[in-house]
């Protein structure tokens, strides 16, 4: 597999915007403002743990850790630094499957932040698929949702994909959700051997994202 820089080399690719605007004689606007949280991108702060909930200020959420996992049992705030999947991913918050579990090899769920320089809508999704494909990777799934797993607000694309070994067979499996929030653009990515069990990395998949939670979006549960 080439890697999993594909989706989001591919989305930049296509749907690039750029933070000036232009109005209809093409002239440059002035540039917006960023926000708090497109700050905390550039330079990013951390957050604190109390038991089993994290939080990070400064990048605006709220992340409970869920009771019950059956594959990324270890979450953590992640160090704040430039090595995710592109240089300009800045990783969050990370749940992780142990070095030497004996239900498989060490695999990774992460939530990163970026600056929100591609557009998330439906007419983006094919333009995605057609693009990862011609990278030489077989895409399973991808689709635009208004609310993604019955997330109020939760807007965005899910793409899952698969690299291909030299005889042609399914190598590494990659899941992607971006969904955008003001000039920021966050990224949940997993990615597991393809022949993996997939239960179990479904179910902690949902607990996860659910349990990931924007500031303006309120507390995740009532009462809170």
């Amino acid at each position: 597999m080439k890697n999993s820089k594909l989706f989001i080399i591919a989305a930049a690719a296509l749907w690039t915007t750029t933070s000036l605007g232009c109005d209809k004689s093409g002239a440059s606007k002035t540039p917006r403002r960023k926000s708090a949280r497109l700050n905390w991108v550039m330079q990013p702060k951390t957050g604190k743990q109390v038991e089993n909930m994290i939080t990070v200020p400064g990048a605006g959420i709220t992340f409970e850790i869920p009771d019950t996992l059956y594959v990324f049992k270890e979450c953590e705030e992640a160090a704040h630094e430039n090595g995710g999947p592109t240089d300009d991913w800045v990783p969050i918050v990370a749940c992780a499957r142990a070095d030497g579990s004996e239900s498989g090899p060490p695999i990774a769920l992460t939530f990163y932040a970026t600056s929100k320089d591609v557009l998330i809508n439906e007419r983006s999704v094919a333009s995605i698929e057609n693009q990862l494909n011609s990278e030489g990777v077989k895409v399973e799934e991808a689709a635009y949702y208004d609310e993604y797993l019955s997330k109020p607000g939760r807007r965005g694309i899910l793409v899952e994909y698969h690299s291909l070994d030299d005889e042609g067979f399914p190598k590494d499996a990659v899941r992607q959700f971006m969904f955008p929030k003001g000039d920021v653009l966050f990224v949940v990515q997993t990615k597991f051997p393809y022949t993996s069990d997939r239960s179990g990395i479904n179910r902690d998949w949902q607990r996860i994202l659910w349990n990931f939670q924007l500031d303006e979006d309120g507390p995740l549960y009532e009462g809170q």
